[in-house]
C-alpha cells in the first residue's frame, strides 16, 4: 500500500439492516420455500460475517419488545387509576 492509496473502507451491517434482510426472506420463502431456504443460509452466512447471531439477535429483540410491552402496560395502569381526593375536599 502506498501513500496515495485510500484507507479500506470497513463496512458493517447494522443489527436493523440484518432484521430487515431477515424479515425481507421470510416474506419470500412463503413464495418459494427453496428460494427463501437459500436466501435464509445466505443471510445466515451474512450475519456471521458481519458479527451478527440471528439467536441473539432474536433475543434482544423479544427483550426490548417485552420491556415496551411492561412500560406500556404500566403507563395504562397509571392512566386509569382515579387520583385519591385530597382531605376535606368534597367528594
Amino acid at each position: 500500500m502506498t501513500a496515495t492509496d485510500p484507507a479500506p473502507v470497513e463496512m458493517k451491517m447494522s443489527p436493523e439492516d440484518f432484521a430487515e434482510l431477515r424479515a425481507r426472506v421470510a416474506v419470500i420463502a412463503q413464495q418459494d420455500i427453496h428460494l427463501g431456504r437459500v436466501l435464509d443460509l445466505l443471510v445466515l452466512h451474512l450475519g456471521h460475517a458481519h458479527g451478527l447471531d440471528p439467536t441473539v439477535e432474536d433475543a434482544k429483540a423479544k427483550a426490548a419488545a417485552d420491556e415496551q410491552a411492561r412500560l406500556e402496560a404500566e403507563a395504562a395502569v397509571a392512566h386509569a387509576e382515579p387520583e385519591a381526593p385530597l382531605e376535606g375536599a368534597p367528594a
